[in-house]
């Protein structure tokens, strides 16, 4: 060691010689005093002019400025730089992922796979990803699957005895967003995942939207990432049927669907317009499942193309969980919304036909629903969650593709496609803290959702093999299709108001064919007709009015019992 400092010292004499003889050589050499370009030589030889005489100001801090060694500027780190997780031992960890699924489900294969080889990109992708943390971290990632016994049982109800007599179990919980929202999360069940280490929450393959959206006094619960795709398969669009769209001459009039919604002229009224324009009655004035309709949907659409407005009824200010509807003003604007929807799409106007209604029960006497309608070229469009498009890719013939959910007002510049509350997002269980797992759980996290993004060794990420996917459904086929597909992906909003069940404005709109007399008042009978909503504007607005008294109540309640048993971690 000793001999190694002796050998570094007479280095760094020598190159210390060998400057000063370099200098001393150079100190006979004439120095350049022509005037540069854009200076003169009159006034302070190092302050630059203009040609027009004026001086130019130095910029600040410049002056004394020194390019770093090298003489360039270092690159900014990208992204997958910043955050690379840092390889270590966990010590054979398993990592515990309680998932409301079973292995029989269809969503399973968007959150694990055993072998990489039955599920195509995605199933190759997790396993990938998988095999490459176990094996660099020394840990195993062990899928629990639900405790349900039947479909009616809830997951938020299964796990509550377990985690309310501590036991270590799970390291997180996967389940429904509108069961872990209403129920675990008011309960204390779940821990606020921002007092958690090792998360770069504002990392792209973070979510950054269901952290605004799901936030409940600055505190939040629910993560999604690029983890799993499922939440991508639980948000709303709008599907098109390509040759419906070519018949109509809306390539010639409207252009390519992709043009129409990137130039913002994709709106709700333009989609009422173009409803009519499509549907055709093959035996005059009335429709049959034969027929050719507007669209295709379920009562949820309508709460879809409230969300499409951009309105809530619960937002975050500062850090507060604020009720919007409180303000006059604001109630009024949100009626005017619904009303004015749930007229044009439910009321009085025959060319949508929803699934679940009188009227769609007294047409549909053999078909299944709506996508295999949308199948047979029986409508220019279908609202669905994207995950529909399994479903078409070996039947569907015409070409089709997908749209956001239409813009409501004209002066609208952004799109907001609403996320379900089917979709599943990752919670961290109080046991957790109380048996000391923070750390590596929160470690485990982070790195499964960075090498979702950025695979190891240049594998499959989990992020490329959604398009692939996307692409063997037949959504994406042109470049168009493809920036289609993140534009609706950058569009995607939660909304906690319908996910913790709080004012019921969702089951308002969702229970149309449960409860007739909501919508046209008392005495409605199955043969009133199915248009005649002019009588019931007072009718739906008294409900409306109702609803928004008790959504003081119960936001009061949620926001209590989320403070009192607020976990404390440490």
């Amino acid at each position: 060691m000793k001999k190694l400092k002796r050998i570094v010292t007479l280095l760094l004499v020598f190159c210390m010689t060998a400057g000063m003889l370099l200098a001393c050589n150079n100190a006979d050499v004439p120095l350049d005093t022509t005037p540069q370009a854009g200076t003169t030589t009159t006034g302070d030889p190092q302050t630059p002019t203009d040609p027009s005489g004026g001086t130019t100001p130095p910029v600040d801090g410049d002056q004394n400025q020194t390019d770093p060694p090298g003489g360039t500027t270092p690159p900014e780190l990208s992204e997958e730089e910043r955050y690379q997780p840092e390889i270590r031992d966990l010590e054979n960890y398993e990592f515990r992922m309680y998932l409301g699924l079973q292995e029989s489900d269809e969503s399973f294969q968007y959150f694990f796979s055993t072998d990489g080889l039955s599920g195509g990109a995605i199933s190759q992708a997790l396993y990938e990803r998988n095999t490459y943390i176990e094996e660099a971290f020394n840990c195993t990632i062990t899928p629990m699957l639900t405790l349900r016994t039947c479909s009616n049982e809830r997951d938020s109800y299964k796990i509550q005895p377990y985690l309310d007599s501590n036991e270590d179990l799970w390291d997180v919980i996967l389940i429904a967003a509108g069961e872990v929202m209403q129920q675990n999360v008011p309960r204390g069940d779940v821990i606020d995942v921002l007092r958690l280490e090792n998360l770069n929450l504002e990392a792209s393959y973070w979510d950054r939207a269901i952290q605004e959206d799901y936030a409940v006094n600055g505190h939040v619960f629910a993560l999604q990432g690029d983890y799993t795709i499922q939440d991508e398969l639980a948000t709303s669009c709008v599907f098109y049927n390509g040759n419906l769209w070519d018949d109509c001459g809306y390539y010639d009039t409207l252009g390519v669907p992709y043009r129409l919604v990137k130039s913002n002229e994709w709106t709700y009224d333009l989609m009422l317009e173009m409803l009519k324009d499509t549907s055709k009655k093959a035996n005059g004035k009335t429709f049959t499942e034969n027929d050719v309709f507007g669209a295709l949907a379920s009562c949820s659409s309508i709460h879809t193309l409230f969300l499409g407005s951009g309105l809530k009824t619960l937002t975050v200010e500062d850090g507060e969980s604020v009720i919007t509807i409180r303000d006059t003003a604001a109630f009024n604007n949100l009626f005017d919304v619904l009303h004015d929807i749930v007229k044009n799409t439910y009321a009085e106007n025959e060319e949508i036909l929803i699934f679940g209604t009188p009227r769609a029960d007294s047409i549909i006497t053999t078909k299944s629903g709506a996508v295999e309608m949308f199948i047979a070229d029986q409508a220019l469009f279908l609202f669905e969650t994207l995950d529909a498009a399994a479903s078409m890719r070996s039947d569907m013939v015409s070409p089709f593709g997908v749209l956001p959910i239409p813009q409501y007002y004209e002066d609208q510049t952004e799109y907001y496609c609403w996320c379900t509350a089917d979709n599943i997002p990752m919670t961290v269980p109080k046991t957790v803290v109380t048996h000391g797992h923070t750390e590596v759980v929160s470690t485990l996290m982070e790195v499964i959702a960075f090498y979702s993004r950025y695979p190891a060794n240049r594998l499959l990420s989990l992020y490329d093999a959604f398009y692939e996917t996307v692409t063997v459904w037949k959504v994406c086929r042109t470049v168009d299709d493809y920036q289609m597909m993140d534009l609706i992906y950058n569009s995607k909003r939660y909304d906690l108001d319908s996910a913790a069940s709080l004012s019921r404005i969702y089951h308002l709109s969702h229970r149309m064919q449960e409860e007739k007399t909501l919508y046209y008042g008392p005495g409605a009978t199955e043969s009133t007709g199915p248009y005649s909503f002019k009588p019931t504007y007072s009718t739906f607005r008294s409900n409306l009015e109702r609803l928004r008294e008790q959504f003081g109540e119960s936001v009061g309640a949620y926001l209590n019992g989320v403070e009192n048993n607020l976990v404390v971690v440490e």
